[in-house]
């Protein structure tokens, strides 16, 4: 196996173990009352903007 398949593999296996964790503690979050954004990195400043502006709408800031 080369270093490109090897690196692969391991970031697979890396998400499969990381993606519970987030959620997990995007839900203790949230259940406390934190508004969560989850989102990948090319997204993330418009899924910031739309959450900031939605809380600002409900008076939430």
């Amino acid at each position: 196996m080369d270093n490109d398949a090897w690196r692969t593999a391991y970031e697979a296996a890396a998400g499969t173990q990381t993606q519970p964790q987030r959620r997990r503690t995007s839900d203790q979050l949230t259940r406390h009352g934190v508004h969560v954004v989850d989102a990948t990195p090319d997204t993330l400043a418009p899924a910031l903007a739309d959450a900031y502006l939605a809380l600002k709408a409900a008076g939430r800031l």
